[in-house]
């Protein structure tokens, strides 16, 4: 009786840790991923979390970020809403950001649209 009984609770714990480490990630994990590494300067990684796919985009957005002194201080997400059809999401986040131009962190609050595309949540480059 008492091995069947650590039976039970081994498969029970087997389940669910695969149930955990497999889940996939939320719009707010991809929009988190984004953020950190634009954090760390990565601006041409960054890119991988969105819907960009020409590179030259990508080389003109880094230049971008990295012309202004881009730099971000801070973040922190607000809310998230997956739509029904489970296809597309909203994600509000508020951040803190530096340029060369205002050595004063500017806050700004935006406003992310994201799609899922093959599995994968990307955030809509608009």
């Amino acid at each position: 009786m008492k091995i069947k009984n650590l039976l039970v609770l081994a498969v029970a714990f087997v389940v669910i840790a695969l149930g955990t480490s497999c889940s996939s990630p939320t719009p707010s994990d991809t929009v988190k991923s984004y953020y950190e590494t634009m954090k760390a300067g990565n601006f041409e990684k960054a890119c991988q979390y969105t819907d960009l796919t020409d590179q030259s985009d990508v080389e003109t957005f880094a230049a971008a970020l990295r012309e202004f002194g881009y730099e971000l201080v801070s973040y922190e997400i607000i809310s998230e809403k997956v739509a029904e059809d489970g296809q597309s999401a909203t994600v509000n986040a508020k951040s803190l950001q530096k340029t060369k131009f205002k050595e004063e962190p500017m806050e700004d609050l935006h406003e992310f649209k994201l799609i899922k595309k093959d599995g994968k949540w990307l955030i809509k480059s608009e």
